[in-house]
């Protein structure tokens, strides 16, 4: 366990082979079909590469089935050991069919923008945060996982990575020309990576999978070391997010999310938060 926390602390990402069964995950992209068959359920606000987005996919009943995403108990295991605390829920989590992005990182904290006192904290700082009577460093420490629905060991149609980028703020330090790494994975394989680190999808327009008529699905949610600033923070921004994104009155945790989160002892924000209280 300490070489991998070593790997992911240096790289930015590691893989967990076979974490999730496959069989647990091929029925999704049917479900991910079906609610694309509705035009109503497309962002047609968003950019066309971009549209194949499904913004907090797992809180929609239609999509209840994806709480099978949410039995990692490797992954689990491995945050408990690199953060020696317990692991609350991001409440990030957006699905993709044939999804286009360029280079990015997702630190949510920069959705965060309505309730917000502590603006302009820097996730790439430590600071000194008061907790009751006493004041503790804390530093921005969180896992973003993502799951692959296809395989991807033949083509370089899955996520794409810039090691080491979660260290430094990529824009500045780390050019466009930077190629990067395709990560080659099967389906239940989880990819889970620092928010912070320089990514990408593919160009599904002008992707192997494309051409050979195959769709491309994925999911990606969040998690971060409890009663942290910075977890609170990306939560809070991660929700602000979503419900501007589906137009919703206000953000939601759907009852069989947090039954399933319960089952392997991760906590929310609603009963784990120290800062905020979002629902």
């Amino acid at each position: 366990m300490e070489t991998l926390k070593e790997s992911f602390l240096k790289e930015g990402y590691i893989i967990f082979k076979n974490e999730v069964p496959r069989e647990n995950l091929l029925n999704l992209t049917s479900t991910i079909d079906e609610w694309r068959k509705d035009s109503d359920n497309i962002l047609s606000h968003l950019p066309p590469g971009r549209r194949g987005a499904i913004p907090n996919a797992i809180n929609n009943p239609h999509f209840k089935d994806m709480t099978a995403v949410l039995d990692l108990p490797n992954v689990y295991n491995f945050m408990r050991y690199v953060w020696q605390d317990d692991i609350m829920y991001g409440d990030h989590f957006d699905a993709h069919i044939n999804f286009s992005s360029g280079w990015h990182e997702d630190n949510q904290m920069k959705h965060f923008k309505e309730g917000n006192q502590y603006q302009g904290i820097d996730p790439f700082q430590v600071y000194q945060i008061k907790h009751g009577d006493e004041t503790m460093p804390e530093k921005y420490e969180m896992m973003r996982v993502a799951l692959y629905l296809q395989d991807h060991e033949d083509n370089p149609d899955g996520l794409s990575v810039r090691p080491g980028t979660h260290l430094h703020k990529f824009d500045k330090r780390y050019p466009n020309q930077d190629p990067g790494i395709d990560i080659r994975t099967s389906v239940g394989d989880a990819i889970v990576f620092d928010p912070r680190l320089v990514h990408k999808g593919t160009d599904y327009e002008n992707s192997i999978l494309k051409a050979r008529g195959q769709n491309r699905y994925s999911v990606f949610f969040v998690f971060g070391k409890v009663r942290s600033l910075f977890t609170e923070m990306s939560t809070m921004g991660a929700i602000q997010r979503q419900v501007r994104q589906n137009k919703n009155e206000k953000y939601v945790l759907q009852d069989y999310v947090r039954e399933k989160l319960n089952e392997h002892n991760v906590l929310s924000i609603d009963n784990a938060g120290v800062y905020y209280k979002p629902y």
